[in-house]
């Protein structure tokens, strides 16, 4: 599947599907994120939740993670980070999903000064890419971007195993605390390990 039609799918969501909720579930162990003693770091918890969309459309599962909320007021302007992970039917796949989806949003005045994401990490990880797509909608009182970057899953596996991690789209920076970088693992352990549980389905 490619992620052009997986996008396509996720705005599909919320305009022509009623999808299926499913409950993302604990997990444990993949995609190289070791628990052993030679890697233990204190315990994190997370507050964050993952929320897996089934749109039997495209017969496959979505994913999503919100890290960072977004917060505009005054002079307080910090932008929201969305992750999605996609794979086809209802369980994960294996291997798992190459590339992950990342939605950055942010709104005017904020704005970033090109299309360029780079990630760095105390793990020694560093990536840099641009974006694949981008959206400027006009509102009553501001105008809101969103900008789309896919990820290599691989890339970010290493750069959420170090104790902390720093995003920045444009100049705008990120910092991530420690239950947001234990959500991001949960994502990718989720994606790679275990199968969601459907909770019901809404009607069609």
């Amino acid at each position: 599947m490619s992620w052009s039609r997986t996008t396509g799918a996720v705005v599909g969501l919320a305009l022509c599907v009623v999808p299926t909720l499913l409950r993302a579930q604990t997990a444990t162990g993949a995609l190289g994120l070791s628990t052993g003693p030679a890697n233990a770091r204190p315990a994190s918890h997370s507050t964050k939740k993952l929320v897996a969309t089934y749109d039997s459309l495209t017969d496959s599962t979505h994913l999503a993670l919100v890290t960072h909320k977004g917060t505009y007021f005054l002079w307080i302007q910090h932008p929201r980070l969305t992750w999605t992970v996609a794979y086809p039917g209802r369980k994960p796949s294996q291997p798992p999903p190459g590339e992950i989806l990342l939605a950055f949003r942010t709104q005017a005045p904020q704005s970033p000064r090109d299309n360029q994401l780079v990630i760095e990490s105390t793990s020694g990880a560093r990536l840099t890419l641009n974006s694949i797509s981008a959206n400027n909608r006009p509102g009553p009182m501001t105008s809101t971007l969103v900008m789309n970057f896919l990820i290599p899953t691989e890339q970010l596996v290493r750069a959420v195993a170090g104790e902390s991690m720093k995003l920045a789209v444009g100049g705008i920076k990120v910092k991530f605390k420690p239950d947001q970088l234990e959500a991001l693992r949960e994502l990718l352990r989720q994606a790679s390990t275990e199968s969601p549980t459907e909770t019901g389905d809404r009607p069609h």
